[in-house]
């Protein structure tokens, strides 16, 4: 039995990452907010090409770091520069490995 929830039941935006940090899923609602097309973003490494930011290089070793203790739980923030300006966001990892 696959116990594994759909990524679009979610009330917020959602990515599915793999241990390497490429995304694997994508949720409609993550879609909308960030205005790509989920096939632009499956398959590709969410640190080098999704969110190339000056705080990329520091989350991505947090992610490495967090993958590695096999923890539940961390926070990555970045600052985004957008047509409205700056905008902060922050992506909570949470690793659903029993």
């Amino acid at each position: 039995m696959n116990n594994k929830l759909p990524l679009d039941v979610l009330p917020f935006g959602l990515l599915e990452l793999d241990e390497q940090g490429q995304v694997r899923g994508f949720s409609t609602l993550h879609e909308s907010y960030s205005e790509i097309p989920a096939e632009e973003v499956i398959g590709r490494d969410f640190f080098k090409e999704i969110v190339p930011v000056a705080e990329a290089e520091e989350s991505e070793k947090k992610f490495r770091d967090f993958m590695k203790r096999q923890d539940t739980h961390e926070r990555l923030f970045f600052t985004f520069t957008s047509a409205q300006g700056q905008i902060a966001a922050m992506h909570s990892l949470n690793s659903l490995k029993p």
